[in-house]
């Protein structure tokens, strides 16, 4: 009698469990760096849009502490299965849909920049592999304990055909 055990993940390791990547996936540190890049490079009359007085062009430390943000924003944002674009597309206001258009111009250019380094950006990885349907397992998916699923990964096990379990503690 052969016994496999299970694979064991956290929520936050199972969407990566659920499609092949295109390329080595970039680290947060990696992510922060590439939006760095990006906005320290920008029309300064842009970064107006987001911030009242841009950064000076060193130290690094401020346009560190700007990506993070940024970056923390785009997690955020794909979580609930949004982009920047979409965001922009709901704004309200003219002033609100310049300040997102611009974001999401600066977030093509920051897809471009992981791009050259041989890298992608994991959620937006995640995002074209829901639009693409590009997710597949061949393993019975057992979810346990998992109360708080952000929209993204609710996106990701919707397009797959196999069996899954959740086990939730309720009466």
């Amino acid at each position: 009698l052969d016994l496999t055990p299970p694979l064991i993940i956290t929520v936050g390791g199972l969407p990566e469990q659920l499609y092949a990547p295109r390329k080595k996936l970039a680290l947060d540190f990696e992510q922060t760096l590439a939006w760095a890049n990006v906005l320290s490079s920008a029309d300064p009359k842009l970064l107006r849009s987001l911030i009242p007085q841009p950064p000076a062009a060193q130290p690094l430390g401020p346009w560190l502490e700007l990506a993070g943000t940024i970056r923390h924003l785009h997690e955020e944002l794909a979580a609930s299965n949004l982009t920047f674009a979409d965001v922009a597309e709901a704004a309200e206001t003219d002033s609100e849909k310049r300040r997102w258009k611009v974001l999401s111009d600066f977030f093509r250019q920051y897809i471009d920049r992981l791009d050259s380094a041989g890298l992608s950006d994991p959620h937006w990885e995640r995002h074209q592999a829901v639009l693409y349907d590009r997710c597949r397992t061949d393993k019975h998916l057992v979810l346990i304990g998992v109360s708080d699923v952000s929209d993204a990964l609710i996106q990701m096990l919707r397009c797959l055909d196999g069996e899954m379990t959740a086990m939730v503690a309720a009466p």
